[in-house]
Formats: structure tokens, C-alpha cells, sequence
């Protein structure tokens, strides 16, 4: 009994170790666009890409003590001043499509604009060309500024680079979310899949296997 209280002993203070260690880390996943049409929008557009702009990944930065969305970058060439980024914290099979947030960036300024999404809310749609028919954005009617929340995004335009930094706004990424981007001409659109579980849980459940596998060695010797 007292072997196995050490075995028991020992798993807890390493659990209590990586926790500590684990304090304040941002896990990145990067995300190819593998996406042509936006799902349950199939306008029968079969090219990944009409001109410019052109995306090609997706980077999604998570604490993964708090959870709190840190940042998003997109590789995307000859961005277009203005576009929309959507966020769904928690998303099923059903429902991938319920978002939370869109952060949307005004023609020909700077300004970066997070808002809150209704739950029963109007795409806006390209209303010619190629992505006829397409999504490109939510319709304003349905979109409000986040109660407490700031509502100014830092983002940033760097060697094809777009960065949204979401530090202090405490976004919580639960399980199963879901980050799209497109363009307003919606000429390629971006989609991340869904995630695998994050390093932290999965070091967490190793740590308590290997401890229960030292009992079970221990006993049968």
C-alpha cells in the first residue's frame, strides 16, 4: 500500500510540475486553405481562387491554460482592404456555422471592428461574378458591439502576413471551433477543420497512464 501511495505521490507532483510549467504558453496550429466553397454554400465554383486576393493557411494561436484566442494569421497575397474574419467558439457537425464573432476591417483604413453575431443572422452575399451567391459577410442589422468587450482589433498587413492580435479581449475557445476568412469579393475563402485536442490535455492524460502502469508493474511483481 505504501508503494502504491508514492506511485500516487509521484503522478501528482509531476501533474503539479507541468501545470506550473505550462503557465502563459500559446499552442499554434497551422490550417492549409483546403477550402473552395463555403460549406452549405456550394455555388458550384469549382477553382480554389479567381485573381486576387490569394489564400494559402491559416495560423491559430490558443493559451492553453485560459483558452483565450491570442492570435490569427493569414497567409494571403494582395490582400484587399476590406474583409471579414468569423469566429465560432464551439461548433458541432450541426451547427459549425453558429458564429460567435465577426471581425470585419473597414475599405481603405486601418480599422479592425469585433462584433457580436445574432443567432439567427443573414449572410450578405457577392451579388456578381464568379462567387455569385457566395457569403462574404453578415448582414449589419444583425451584428452588435460585444457588451464589455473593446471593439478595436490590432491587426497588421506585413510581407503577406495578416495578423489579428485578440490579447485582453478574453475570446474562449471551447472544443470542436471553427475560424473562416474571405475576402468581400469572397474570391477565396478560408476554413479551419476541427482541432486536435491541445498539448496540455493530452501531456495531463500521459502523466496519469504512466503512473496507473507503475501500480499495475509494481503489484505483479
Amino acid at each position: 500500500m505504501r508503494k502504491i501511495f508514492n506511485y500516487l505521490l509521484l503522478t501528482l507532483c509531476g501533474v503539479v510540475l507541468f501545470i506550473g510549467n505550462a503557465a502563459a504558453t500559446t499552442v499554434y496550429d497551422t490550417f492549409q486553405d483546403t477550402t473552395i466553397n463555403w460549406l452549405n454554400h456550394d455555388t458550384g465554383f469549382t477553382k480554389d481562387t479567381i485573381g486576387d486576393p490569394k489564400v494559402h493557411s491559416m495560423t491559430v494561436g490558443i493559451d492553453d491554460v485560459t483558452n483565450f484566442l491570442v492570435s490569427v494569421e493569414i497567409h494571403v497575397d494582395n490582400r484587399l482592404l476590406f474583409d471579414n474574419l468569423f469566429i465560432n467558439v464551439e461548433s458541432n457537425a450541426a451547427t459549425w456555422e453558429d458564429w460567435d464573432y465577426m471581425i470585419t476591417t473597414a475599405k481603405y483604413t486601418n480599422i479592425s471592428t469585433l462584433y457580436s453575431v445574432a443567432d439567427n443572422y443573414e449572410y450578405t452575399t457577392v451579388l456578381s461574378g464568379g462567387r455569385n451567391g457566395h457569403p462574404m459577410g453578415i448582414d449589419t442589422e444583425d451584428l452588435t458591439f460585444k457588451a464589455n468587450m473593446t471593439n478595436v482589433v490590432n491587426y497588421d498587413y506585413v510581407n503577406d502576413l495578416l495578423t489579428y492580435d485578440f490579447t485582453g479581449l478574453d475570446i474562449i475557445m471551447k472544443e470542436n471551433w471553427v475560424i473562416g476568412y474571405t475576402p468581400f469579393c469572397a474570391n477565396d475563402v478560408m476554413l479551419t477543420p476541427t482541432p486536435v485536442p491541445e498539448p496540455a490535455t493530452m501531456a495531463l492524460l500521459g502523466i496519469g497512464l504512466l503512473g496507473i502502469a507503475g501500480i499495475s508493474r509494481r503489484k505483479r511483481s
